[in-house]
């Protein structure tokens, strides 16, 4: 879709489609990130597509959340993504610390 809109003139940004993209895929909990990251590093490549991503062979391929995410000016939504992203983060960390088998923190 963004190679098209980009060969018929549109000015398009390939990391926010693949940002949107992204949140669109795992917005329910079917998918994960690195399904759509490893689509973008596979056609970003083939189709020469702006998207910041390692690159490499289909098999190598390795998400780098921290880069992509972390890629985003602050002026153009870098900010509320990494405010999003260290939520997440502490979130995830803390239902792992109340409710994870494996956790110090949970009491028996």
């Amino acid at each position: 879709m963004v190679d098209h809109m980009r060969h018929v003139g549109k000015d398009i940004d390939a990391r926010d489609a693949l940002l949107g993209t992204m949140m669109f895929l795992t917005q329910g909990g079917g998918h994960s990130m690195h399904e759509a990251m490893w689509v973008g590093n596979q056609l970003g490549h083939a189709r020469g597509l702006p998207l910041g991503l390692a690159g490499g062979a289909p098999a190598d391929f390795v998400a780098d959340y921290g880069r992509f995410l972390g890629g985003f000016p602050q002026h153009k939504g870098g900010a509320v993504i990494g405010a999003a992203v260290n939520n997440a983060w502490s979130a995830t960390l803390d239902h792992f610390g109340r409710h994870s088998h494996y956790s110090p923190e949970r009491v028996a």
